[in-house]
């Protein structure tokens, strides 16, 4: 997961969001600088999900964001057919 988050992050000094929700709903918000990815360890029991915005420190809100170089999509609950 380091891997993937670094890649997300190259040509950024700005923060990221990390969101963990555990299954009671509970919220921990992280806000790391490229170089602290590499000491995050995704728990295994909470929901993780990473912010795909450079964002202001401990602002996890859309005023908080900077900018972002990635596009990204979430598909959860498709059906087929």
């Amino acid at each position: 997961m380091q891997q993937f988050i670094k890649e997300l992050m190259k040509g950024t000094n700005e923060y990221i969001e990390i969101r963990e929700i555990d299954p009671e709903g509970n919220t921990k918000q992280h806000f790391l600088k490229p170089d602290q990815i590499a000491q995050y360890k995704p728990p295994m029991d909470k929901n993780v999900y990473i912010g795909m915005y450079d964002r202001q420190k401990n602002n996890g809100t859309a005023i908080g964001c900077i900018s972002t170089g990635t596009l990204w999509a979430d598909y959860d609950g498709l059906r087929q057919g």
